[in-house]
């Protein structure tokens, strides 16, 4: 068997954040991982968008008890990331944890951070990927020697084809009952310069700002952009 998680640290910046999340993730039953949710204010119980899996799912708990029983209180990243390679082991499973936007990690204390190293190290049954954008401060904060030294190796990935973008979008956005046109998919794809994160947070507000109109226009693209070029990540286009 196997469990792929995403933990975006865009969302979840701080450690105690990111460990709630991640204790969520492997709880036994989609009714508990909403109840933690819940106590902890925050939106754990969310789908695992990027794996295409949900809590409650059957890849989603595979793991199973993890942190059974433990109060919100009590979770820290040092013992949930401890506790999850002998979880991994008792059930028989693999695992990877995709920690996107990883050089958030760098405003952590050093316990956290350590936690951390030591558990990318770990090759038992466990793959750890750290995702960073394509900006520069970003990606001087993992290299060697800051936050994760030497661990591993480094790889980009390369750019997202227009022509993959323009059929993928436009699939999603008939899916969702607005579909686009090819003036408001071309300015779409020039206001966000097809950077990932802003590209599909650009289409979001797009999506939603269009369901009144059941469609999406040049005018909807320019409803949606005041809202975008607010957010931290537009500038890394």
């Amino acid at each position: 068997g196997f469990v792929a998680l995403r933990l975006p640290l865009d969302e979840y910046p701080t450690a105690s954040a990111a460990a709630a999340y991640l204790a969520s993730a492997f709880r036994t039953t989609g009714e508990r991982a909403a109840s933690t949710a819940r106590s902890l204010g925050g939106r754990l119980g969310t789908a695992l968008s990027r794996t295409g899996q949900t809590l409650g799912s059957e890849e989603a708990v595979a793991v199973g008890g993890l942190l059974e029983g433990l109060k919100p209180e009590n979770v820290t990243l040092q013992l949930v990331l401890g506790a999850i390679p002998g979880e991994l082991a008792r059930t028989g499973r693999r695992g990877a944890i995709a920690i996107d936007e990883a050089h958030v990690i760098a405003k952590w204390d050093r316990d956290e951070l350590a936690a951390v190293r030591a558990f990318l190290a770990r090759d038992d049954r466990l793959t750890g990927i750290a995702l960073t954008s394509s900006d520069n401060r970003a990606e001087r904060k993992l290299r060697p020697p800051k936050v994760l030294g030497y661990l591993g190796e480094e790889f980009m990935l390369p750019a997202i084809n227009v022509d993959d973008w323009r059929h993928g979008l436009r699939s999603r956005f008939d899916q969702a009952g607005v579909p686009i046109d090819d003036a408001a998919l071309d300015l779409l794809l020039d206001e966000s310069r097809c950077h990932p994160y802003c590209t599909m947070l650009l289409a979001k507000h797009a999506a939603e700002l269009g369901q009144p109109f059941e469609a999406v226009s040049v005018s909807v693209i320019r409803l949606a952009l005041p809202t975008v070029q607010k957010h931290e990540a537009w500038k890394l286009r």
